[in-house]
């Protein structure tokens, strides 16, 4: 879904919508290309405007958007201008986009790799009040996001309850490790290590109750005060189905969250807005893995790769003609 909220006020009826989708991919980057002929970050967390991520997720779950079907757009690609004067911060005059990377040969759009090669021999200046960074080098401004900033987003996506995460795209970050020195796809590893993480705050880790039923969820277990057992990563599970669970009443009473088999820790059931899914947990070969998943839960994390097949069923955009490779959450 797109970023500009003007047009989703006229274009979607979000509170129907939601009824029959299990989960909505905002694009949370791109939110200023240069438009106003000067410098600015395309996926700030937050700014002076509007433009920024905080009020596009603020603005759909105001028009009825769950939060927990929502998921958080996480871009590995940056912004990047000529600058017209010797002005070098934020808002500084522009003469337009900068020149294309050397790979992705897209003007004004950089990979994140080209993005570490280009902050060789400069500094990066971080926007406290945006929580993003950016660099000059000569006339050339760059806006990106990089681990750090990826760190913040997680934690916004965590205190707002969000469904998680989505990614564009997997070939726009270091692929190979050559160009950034921080290992093979550092920001999506970054990531799946922030997501990985306990959900220790009160706001945001609900307790977890454990169907004890070996067949289906049942049909009149109440809910109970449980304390929270954290379910840690199962790095043995490399692809997750889930599917919707249409006759239970299993989720009726339950708040939104992860209900984890006691008998069974790779099956578990989401209540999303009293609906079931069921989701287990099936282990495949690399020769299968061409894409890969995130999927976070305020006190479960598994991570699967899953066929390219599959990330059709997923919400894509690809400017230009590069291919998408989406990172998401099921």
């Amino acid at each position: 879904m797109a970023a500009q909220t003007d047009a989703t006020d006229t274009q979607y009826e979000l509170s129907v919508m939601s009824e029959y989708l299990d989960f909505i991919s905002v694009k949370t980057f791109d939110a200023s290309g240069g438009q106003d002929k000067v410098t600015a970050h395309h996926s700030s967390l937050y700014s002076e405007n509007n433009a920024n991520v905080d009020y596009v997720m603020q603005f759909l779950m105001k028009q009825g958007a769950p939060a927990g079907k929502l998921l958080l757009g996480f871009p590995s690609h940056a912004r990047s201008f000529t600058l017209s004067t010797t002005a070098t911060g934020l808002g500084a005059p522009i003469s337009g986009p900068a020149n294309p990377g050397p790979f992705t040969q897209q003007i004004g759009l950089w990979s994140y790799y080209e993005t570490c090669s280009f902050l060789r021999g400069t500094s990066v200046h971080w926007i406290d009040g945006q929580k993003v960074p950016y660099a000059v080098k000569g006339s050339q401004w760059v806006g990106f996001d990089n681990q750090r900033s990826y760190n913040a987003k997680v934690d916004y996506l965590k205190s707002k309850r969000l469904g998680g995460a989505a990614v564009w795209t997997l070939d726009m970050d270091d692929f190979s490790g050559q160009f950034c020195e921080q290992g093979k796809y550092p920001l999506i590893s970054q990531l799946k290590h922030k997501l990985s993480e306990d959900w220790t705050t009160q706001e945001t880790t609900p307790a977890v109750l454990h169907p004890t039923d070996s067949s289906s969820p049942s049909e009149g277990t109440q809910p109970t005060q449980d304390p929270v057992i954290t379910t840690k990563l199962d790095t043995s599970c490399f692809h997750n189905i889930t599917v919707v669970y249409p006759v239970s009443s299993f989720c009726t009473r339950r708040a939104d969250g992860l209900y984890v088999r006691s008998d069974n820790p790779k099956t578990f059931y989401r209540c999303v807005l009293r609906k079931t899914y069921v989701t287990k947990c099936h282990t495949l070969g690399t020769e299968h893995s061409s894409g890969v998943t995130i999927i976070p839960s305020q006190n479960l994390v598994l991570v699967s790769f899953v066929t390219a097949t599959l990330l059709l069923l997923f919400s894509v955009w690809t400017p230009g003609d590069f291919a998408l490779y989406s990172l998401s959450v099921l």
